[in-house]
């Protein structure tokens, strides 16, 4: 195995390793969404009971290996992105932070379009909103950055354990209601399948004005701190341009993987006997602590991800493996979004009408299928043009001005 250089990148330049992350955490974003194209998920079990021997294998692999571990690597990338885009800036003398905010407002232009019509599962408008403080964190020492990283974390292990404290203290309050609410969640959610079967776009679409994005608005607020925390982390692995000089950052990738690797697997597996009532905390203790857990076991594999793929670059032959990610990782936005369209039109009932009917063995078919396409067109496409068509839209809105798409003969 040949061993390839550590040297410093033009910062003007992309820097494929992150470009081969960004393509693999598309994956794995698909993997996990594709529970909550095909099912009402949504609405009812957090951990969902499954039928049949290979389904209970995919499904705990899922739940265990790819929940909660790829949004956050989009997290960290979106803050490492932020620092690409200003050194650009500052170099090409631009104003930074109005630049900025008009690619923020894009962003969430796209974010509200997908979360509206498309898909209730859109994490676009949470980025603008939570992308907007990074104007801010710009502005502050590496020293303040460490320690706006730690307050946010566990502010984020604190409002997991609180959500989850929160809902069982109501489930408690109301089984002494007139009408249980176990009874209306399920009443929901057989409602939602007969929509997402049947309903034509209309139709679903008011099921999901009236019924999700009210959720989805109100979890914004919930959400900052674990977003605030991956985009600083993303922001400081920017400045310390660790992803330019992987070489000389190679024994601290080491030392990380060595400790993230550890905790995401010992808490990944306290985790799974807490849920499967192994451990015997009784119901609240018992939920609260697995959420925590599961948060902080989801973040430290997440960094495992990305320090596996970072050593691996640093080596010609898995370097040949995993450059075709590359691709897809550069039209991330054209991927992400593309991946909702394909998904609705297969499950919904202005498409083939599969909701509620496609196993999980079958989604992990179905995710494969749909990756390995854009794989396919992701290589044909970057292979004649300068950018992806919705990262081309992004960028003519950011700069009032419409570059150049083709590549140069």
């Amino acid at each position: 195995m040949v061993q390839r250089h550590g040297a410093p990148t033009d910062p003007n330049k992309r820097v494929e390793i992150v470009d081969i992350i960004r393509g693999f955490a598309l994956f794995g974003v698909l993997l996990v969404n594709m529970t909550l194209f095909k099912s009402t998920l949504f609405y009812w079990e957090q951990i969902p009971h499954y039928s049949g021997d290979i389904n209970v294998f995919f499904g705990w692999m899922i739940e265990l290996l790819a929940t909660g571990k790829f949004y956050p690597i989009f997290s960290f990338l979106f803050g490492l992105g932020f620092y690409f885009f200003v050194s650009r800036a500052q170099k090409k003398g631009l104003k930074v932070g109005k630049l900025y905010r008009r690619r923020i407002l894009g962003l969430l232009i796209f974010g509200l379009i997908h979360l509206v019509f498309i898909w209730s599962g859109d994490i676009l408008h949470l980025y603008s909103v939570g992308g907007l403080f990074l104007l801010v964190f710009s502005t502050m020492s590496d020293k303040t950055i460490k320690k706006l990283m730690v307050f946010f974390f566990c502010l984020a292990v604190i409002i997991q354990g609180g959500i989850v404290f929160a809902e069982t203290l109501t489930a408690e309050e109301d089984l002494t209601a007139e009408i249980d609410p176990r009874e209306k969640r399920l009443q929901l959610k057989e409602d939602a399948t007969g929509v997402y079967q049947e309903g034509d776009f209309l139709d679903i679409l008011r099921f999901r004005v009236v019924n999700e994005v009210p959720y989805v608005m109100l979890n914004i607020l919930l959400s900052l701190p674990d977003i605030l925390f991956l985009f600083l982390l993303g922001l400081y692995a920017g400045r310390k341009k660790i992803f330019m000089k992987i070489g000389e950052y190679r024994q601290k990738f080491r030392w990380t993987l060595n400790r993230t690797l550890p905790i995401g697997v010992i808490g990944t597996l306290v985790y799974y006997l807490i849920m499967v009532d192994s451990i015997g905390l009784g119901p609240i203790a018992g939920d609260v602590l697995a959420e925590m857990i599961f948060y902080v076991a989801s973040i430290s594999l997440a960094v495992t991800y990305i320090c596996s793929l970072s050593l691996l670059s640093q080596y010609n032959f898995p370097m040949r493996i995993l450059s075709p990610l590359s691709n897809v990782g550069k039209m991330a936005l054209t991927n992400y979004l593309t991946q909702s369209l394909i998904s609705v039109s297969i499950f919904y009932g202005y498409g083939a009408g599969l909701f509620e009917q496609v196993s999980v063995t079958g989604g992990v078919a179905i995710t494969v299928g749909i990756y390995t396409l854009q794989m396919i067109w992701s290589w044909i496409w970057m292979s004649r043009f300068r950018f992806g068509p919705f990262e081309w839209l992004w960028r003519s809105f950011t700069y009032q001005e419409f570059p150049p798409i083709k590549l140069s003969s």
